[in-house]
């Protein structure tokens, strides 16, 4: 066995070690590893898309940050659900909505950060704009789910878990349903004035303008403060080299000491470009 493959099985035996599973009321198990410290913020960690099969992401990114850390994985089937469905239902996304209030009022937890990259980031979009006071770190979201998901086979897979229903069998409607996921959340948002995102992209990157340029133009609208990361590298899958230093800073700037005095969504990002 290779080095790299060496390091990927120590990993996985370590995540498996670490993994719990919470079923709530929807009864639809959700693995997680939760990291208990001494503070009053929880960061709510997403899964991006992996190709080996769902993960966790970006768990040696925070391993030594002084602040309470919950990361759900996404593997309800295939690569990955946004966790969404089944069967066009809002059944996960309660599970999950349970768990991290759960674990915030567990851990004391005044103030909580959602973070993500790419599939990541769509879901820290969906599930930080339900939350008053919400610190949203997401880069290169998906905000029409649904086109991406038609456009991207390998995750074909997991459509009929998501829409009760094969890729191949998915009608407009589907895809419209599936694009207006995370638009609905910023149209009957409660907590607009209260929340914070600070969002990463290369302006390179095909999402960009397909998909965060969009999702800036709502947030505005929307009158949710927003700060734009704006990075040049050419691929998509860059994003997982970059992401890692983007959260860092954000979260450097959101510690126990300042939230004492202040509401973290008021922390300042790099800059709006």
């Amino acid at each position: 066995m290779s080095i790299t493959g060496k390091i990927k099985k120590a990993v996985a035996i370590a995540e498996s070690k670490a993994e719990k599973t919470f079923t709530g009321e929807q009864g639809i198990p959700v693995h997680y590893i939760f990291r208990k410290r001494r503070s009053r913020i929880l960061l709510v960690v997403f899964s991006a898309l992996n190709s080996e099969g769902p993960r966790y992401s970006y768990l040696s990114v925070t391993r030594f940050l002084k602040m309470n850390q919950l990361f759900i994985r996404d593997d309800f089937a295939g690569l990955g659900t946004y966790y969404l469905g089944p069967d066009r239902s809002d059944s996960v996304e309660s599970e999950v909505l349970d768990l991290i209030g759960r674990t915030a009022a567990a851990a004391g937890a005044e103030h909580i950060v959602f973070a993500g990259s790419s599939k990541g980031g769509t879901a820290a979009l969906f599930f930080g704009l339900q939350f008053p006071g919400a610190v949203i770190v997401s880069a290169a979201p998906q905000y029409y789910i649904g086109d991406y998901i038609q456009s991207v086979k390998k995750l074909h897979p997991s459509v009929p878990y998501i829409l009760g229903k094969t890729a191949g069998e998915m009608t407009r409607e589907d895809i419209g349903w599936l694009n207006t996921r995370v638009s609905e959340k910023i149209r009957t948002d409660k907590h607009a004035d209260s929340q914070k995102c600070h969002i990463h992209c290369s302006s390179k990157d095909s999402t960009f303008e397909l998909h965060v340029q969009p999702l800036l133009k709502d947030l505005e609208e929307a009158a949710i403060r927003t700060e734009l990361d704006l990075g040049s590298y050419e691929e998509h899958f860059e994003v997982k080299n970059h992401f890692p230093g983007f959260l860092r800073h954000v979260l450097s700037e959101i510690s126990d000491s300042r939230t004492g005095r202040d509401d973290p969504a008021r922390s300042k990002g790099r800059g709006t470009e």
